[in-house]
């Protein structure tokens, strides 16, 4: 009883759990990659009429891990100049 009014509680909940309590973690990424996805096609849709950034929203959707690609286009963008350099890079000048 002690214990209950202290941390201010029902007895029976220090010694048996509450219904529905579960110990497991419980991690929802899979859905939110879904959710993820399905909102960056959507976005997709809306530039139908730019077929870079189009096409380029659609292959981010399609990726496997999706947020970890849009979490490390952060990262490049977050240092100055390096997307100019990446740019070059990838798509140099003939």
């Amino acid at each position: 009883m002690v214990l209950a009014k202290f941390f201010k509680v029902h007895p029976g909940d220090l010694v048996d759990d509450p219904e529905g309590y579960s110990t497991e973690r419980i991690s929802d990424v899979g859905g939110l990659e879904d959710t993820l996805d399905l909102w960056l096609v959507s976005g997709a849709e809306r530039f139908r009429n730019d077929p870079a950034v189009r096409s380029a929203l659609i292959m981010l959707a399609r990726h496997p891990d999706s947020r970890r690609c849009l979490v490390r286009l952060q990262l490049i963008l977050e240092n100055p100049g390096l997307p100019e350099r990446l740019f070059d890079v990838l798509q140099p000048t003939s």
